[in-house]
C-alpha cells in the first residue's frame, strides 16, 4: 500500500470500534484490512470489477441510511448513525485494493460520470484508499461521540502518524511535530469555544425563538382562553393512549390556572423547576411510595409540551427526553423529546398536594361579579356549608344549564362567560369549569381552573384507553377541608354528545392512525441518546455481497504474490529507461499511478504514438501481473516497443500537458 507503511488501517479500524461502541466489529475489521497482507495470492482486477464493488458499497450505504433513518428518533441521529458505519462500507474496496496487483483503485469506481469517458485523463486516475480509510475511521469514531480524553489523544496520534507519512519531502522532519502540536492546540481552543457558543445559543436564542413561534397550549404558555378547548373538540384525532390494569382514572391533568381576566385563564405564578433525573430516562417528581402504574403514550409537537398525567403521579419511567420540569401547581412538561413519547407514570396514594392556596386563588374579576352573585342567589348557595357547595353548584348546573359544542351564541357572536351565566346558559366544559371556579371563589373558597383529558373510550384494536382531541376537558379543583378536591361541573351526557358529532370516517381512519402510532413507536424503539440501531442492516446486503464477490473473483486472474507479482514501482526492462526520459521532460509518474494507466493518459502528439503507448501499456500490464504466462517473444516485443516509444519521446512526441495530467505530474514530482 503506497503512502502508508505502518499498519495504520488496522489501528484506525480498532480505534473506530472502541470509540463507536462496537469493539468486536472493530477487531474484525482490523483483522480483515490488515490480514489480507498475509495472503500470497493476488488477483488482476479489471476496472469494471472495482466499479461493481463500489456500486455494491453504494447500495449498502443507501440501505444503511434508510435503516437508521427509520430507526432513529430524529433525522440527525439517523445521519450520525450512518456515518458511524462508513468504515465497514469502505472496507471492501480497501481489501480489493490490497488483493490486487496495482495497489490502487480507479477513480471511475466512485463516479458514474467518468465510466463512459474512455481514455480521458480523469478516467485513468487511480487512488490509494489506505489514507482515506484512516480518515474515514477517525470521522466515524467522532460520530460515536466518545467522551474519554484518551480517545482524543489516540485520534491525534493516528492523524499525526498518517500526516507524517504523507508529508512531502521538502518539509523538514523536525518541523512537522512542532506544527502538528500547534495545530492541535489551536483546534482544542476553537472546539472549546464552539461548545460554549452552542450552549449559549441553545439556552437563549433558540429557546426564545421556539417560544415565540409556538402557537399552541404546550406548557410554555401560561394562558388558555375560553374556546381553545372547544376548537379541539371538533377533532377526533387520537392524541394519547393509556394502558394498565384496573379501572382507569377519570381524567388526566395537564394544566392548572389561577388568574382570570377577559375570558382567559392565566398561570401567573406557575414557576417551573427542573425535575431531577434518576438514570437515563427516569424522573422523580415526588418522594412517595408507589402504589400503581399506568403506561402512557402521547404525541409531542415541536419536541416539547405538557404531559397529561394521572392523579398522584410521582415518578416517570422510560421518558426519553432531555429535561422534565414541574410547576408548583402540578403541571409537568417535557423539553426536547421525540415526536412520540411512551413512558410509565408511577402513581401514589400519598402523593403530595399542589401548592397551598394564595390570594390569586380567590380573585374574581369585577366584570363577572354581578352575574356570579345572581347565580349564588338563584341557587341559594349562601346558606350551604363549604364542603357541600361544590355538589350544590354541580346540581344547579345540571338542572338549569345545557351542554353544547357550539362556540357561538344564536346571533353568531362569541359567547362570553357573563352571557353563559345570565342569559344563554349553554356552553361546553370551559364555561362550566370557569363559572364553578369563580363561584367558589366568590363564596370564599380557593379554587383553580384545570385542563386535561377525560378517559372514557376503550379501543379493542389497540388494547388501550384512547384520548382524542375532542376529549379535551376542563374542570375545577377546590380547597376543601385542607386539601385540593376535584370538581367536575359539566352536565352528564357531554361525552355522548361529543361522540354523536363524530364523523363517520373515523372508523376508517382509526386503523391507519394506529398503524402510524405503531410504526413511529418501532422507529423510535431502537435508539436513545447514546446508541443507535444494531447492524442488522448488514444482513440485507449479505446475499448480494456474496454474489458480487464470487463474480469478481471468478472473472479475475489469480497470481502468486511472492513470484508472479513484482513489487509496485520496480524497474522493468525498457520501462525504466522510458520513465527516465519522461521524467527529464517534466512528466514524472505519481507514486499512486501504475505505469499501464499512466502511459495512455500522457499528451501524445499524434495517433500513431498514442497507439504505440497503449500497446506498451497493455504488454507491460500483462508482463507485470502475469509474468509466468508471458513468453520470451512477448518480453522482447515489449522491450522493443518501449525503446521505440522512448526514442519518439526524445524526438518530441509529447504535446502540452492538460490540467489533469499536470496535476498528476506535479504530485509525482513532489513525491519523487
Amino acid at each position: 500500500m503506497s503512502g502508508v507503511r505502518l499498519p495504520l488501517g488496522g489501528a484506525a479500524a480498532l480505534f473506530w470500534g472502541i470509540a463507536a461502541g462496537y469493539p468486536v466489529a472493530g477487531v474484525l475489521l482490523a483483522l480483515t484490512v490488515e490480514g489480507v497482507r498475509a495472503i500470497r495470492a493476488r488477483w488482476v482486477f479489471e476496472r469494471r470489477e472495482f466499479e461493481r464493488v463500489a456500486d455494491l458499497a453504494s447500495i449498502a450505504l443507501v440501505l444503511l441510511l434508510g435503516w437508521q433513518w427509520f430507526g432513529s428518533r430524529h433525522a440527525g441521529e439517523g445521519i450520525l448513525a450512518t456515518l458511524v458505519w462508513l468504515p465497514v462500507v469502505l472496507a471492501p474496496l480497501l481489501v480489493m485494493q490490497r488483493l490486487g496487483g496495482a495497489g490502487t483503485v480507479p477513480l471511475t469506481a466512485f463516479f458514474w460520470s467518468l465510466r463512459g469517458a474512455g481514455a480521458t485523463p480523469a478516467a485513468q486516475v487511480r487512488l490509494d484508499l489506505a489514507p482515506t480509510f484512516v480518515w474515514v475511521c477517525l470521522l466515524s469514531a467522532a460520530c460515536g461521540n466518545p467522551r474519554h480524553p484518551a480517545m482524543a489523544f489516540a485520534a491525534a496520534a493516528l492523524a499525526g502518524l498518517l500526516l507524517r507519512q504523507q508529508r512531502v519531502s521538502t518539509v523538514r522532519s523536525w518541523r512537522f511535530p512542532l506544527v502538528f502540536v500547534a495545530a492541535l492546540g489551536l483546534a482544542w481552543v476553537l472546539q472549546a469555544g464552539m461548545v460554549q457558543l452552542q450552549a449559549y445559543m441553545e439556552a437563549t436564542v433558540m429557546e426564545a425563538l421556539r417560544d415565540r413561534l409556538a402557537n399552541r397550549r404546550d406548557g410554555s404558555r401560561t394562558s388558555t382562553a375560553i374556546g381553545e378547548l372547544g376548537r379541539l373538540k371538533l377533532s377526533g384525532r387520537v392524541v394519547a393512549r393509556l394502558r394498565g390494569t384496573g379501572p382507569p382514572p377519570a381524567r388526566l391533568r395537564d394544566g392548572v390556572y389561577e388568574s382570570f381576566a377577559h375570558d382567559t385563564w392565566f398561570a401567573r405564578q406557575n414557576i417551573f423547576r427542573a425535575v431531577p433525573p434518576e438514570g437515563e430516562s427516569a424522573w422523580r417528581i415526588a418522594a412517595s411510595e408507589v402504589s400503581g402504574a399506568w403506561g402512557l403514550s402521547m404525541w409531542l409537537e415541536g419536541g416539547r409540551g405538557v404531559l397529561p398525567l394521572p392523579p398522584g403521579t410521582v415518578r416517570l419511567d422510560g421518558l426519553n427526553v432531555d429535561r422534565v420540569e414541574a410547576s408548583t401547581t402540578g403541571t409537568v412538561r417535557a423539553v426536547k423529546g421525540p415526536p412520540l413519547l411512551a413512558f410509565t407514570a408511577q402513581v401514589s396514594r400519598d402523593a403530595p398536594d399542589d401548592a397551598m392556596p394564595g390570594p390569586a386563588d380567590l380573585g374574581v374579576p369585577a366584570t363577572v361579579a354581578g352575574a356570579l352573585d345572581a347565580v349564588i342567589a338563584e341557587a341559594a348557595l349562601a346558606g350551604v356549608p363549604d364542603r357541600e357547595r361544590p355538589e350544590a353548584i354541580v346540581a344547579f348546573f345540571a338542572s338549569r344549564f345545557q351542554y353544547t359544542t357550539r362556540l357561538e351564541t344564536a346571533d353568531g357572536r362569541r359567547r362570553t362567560l357573563a352571557q353563559f351565566l345570565a342569559t344563554d346558559r349553554r356552553g361546553h366544559c370551559e364555561y362550566f369549569a370557569s363559572a364553578t371556579t369563580l363561584l367558589l371563589r366568590r363564596m370564599g373558597i380557593p379554587a383553580r381552573y384545570v385542563t386535561g383529558y377525560a378517559v372514557h373510550e376503550w379501543s379493542d384494536l389497540e388494547g388501550a384507553w384512547v384520548m382524542r382531541a375532542r376529549d379535551g376537558h376542563a374542570w375545577t379543583t377546590a380547597w376543601i377541608d385542607g386539601a385540593w378536591r376535584d370538581v367536575d361541573p359539566t352536565p352528564g351526557g357531554w361525552i355522548e354528545a361529543e361522540a354523536t358529532g363524530a364523523p363517520w370516517w373515523e372508523t376508517v381512519t382509526d386503523p391507519f392512525a394506529w398503524l402510524r402510532y405503531r410504526f413511529t413507536l418501532w422507529r423510535q424503539g431502537g435508539t436513545d441518546e447514546t446508541s443507535s440501531m444494531n447492524p442488522l442492516w448488514l444482513l440485507l446486503i449479505a446475499p448480494l455481497a456474496g454474489w458480487v464477490a464470487w463474480g469478481v473473483v471468478r472473472r479475475s486472474r489469480r497470481t502468486d504474490a511472492g513470484v508472479a507479482m513484482l513489487p509496485v514501482g520496480s524497474p522493468e526492462p525498457g520501462i525504466a529507461a522510458l520513465e527516465d526520459a519522461l521524467r527529464r521532460l517534466g512528466f514524472a509518474r505519481a507514486a499512486a499511478s501504475p505505469v499501464h494507466a499512466w502511459l495512455p493518459m500522457l499528451p501524445w502528439s499524434d495517433a500513431g504514438t498514442r497507439a504505440l503507448a497503449e500497446r506498451v501499456a497493455r504488454a507491460y500490464r500483462r508482463w507485470r501481473f502475469d509474468p509466468r504466462e508471458v513468453g520470451e517473444a512477448a518480453r522482447a516485443a515489449l522491450s522493443a516497443d518501449a525503446q521505440a516509444l522512448r526514442e519518439r519521446v526524445e524526438r518530441g512526441a509529447l504535446g502540452q500537458a492538460t490540467d489533469g495530467v499536470k496535476a498528476m505530474v506535479d504530485e509525482g514530482a513532489g513525491r519523487s
